[in-house]
């Protein structure tokens, strides 16, 4: 037998509040996802950021299509930018990959936005794998001989 706190649910999410209260419940934990590897890496940008960059790009999807996503991306550009130019003025790390991180991310609630719930949770766990495993690709890159790398390509 069904539990019928279950069918509440199941019904609740069937309306039009009930989706797009999980699809912005979906972005921010994804987006925090994100973040919080990055967060635990001690960059500028961490859980907050991320879980807002992903927000954004689920609202203006979600709500106003096409226009204000474009807008929306054009931000994300320039916020990335002006981000990584910060870090180079600083002459600190210019954050190139929590930079393009945030950008994918923004388009995590994209994805997010148009109900492609699937290939949006696939790109964040792909995404945080590859954020999370730096030292391990950067000591394969560092034993790679010329030759070896050579063949490779």
């Amino acid at each position: 037998m069904v539990n019928p706190s279950f069918d509440v649910l199941y019904s609740w999410l069937n309306t039009d509040i009930g989706r797009f209260a999980f699809r912005i419940g979906l972005s921010a934990a994804l987006g925090m996802f994100i973040g919080l590897e990055r967060e635990w890496a001690h960059k500028e940008a961490g859980i907050r950021t991320f879980a807002l960059f992903c927000l954004i790009g689920m609202v203006s999807t979600a709500l106003y299509p096409p226009y204000v996503t474009i807008a929306c991306a054009i931000f994300a550009v320039a916020f990335t930018i002006i981000m990584s130019a910060y870090g180079i003025v600083q002459k600190k790390d210019p954050n190139l990959t929590t930079s393009a991180a945030l950008f994918i991310t923004f388009f995590v609630g994209v994805l997010i936005g148009i109900d492609q719930t699937i290939p949006g949770v696939i790109i964040a766990i792909v995404v945080t794998a590859l954020l999370s495993i730096k030292a391990e690709l950067q000591s394969i890159a560092v034993e790679l001989t010329a030759q070896e790398v050579h063949a490779a390509v």
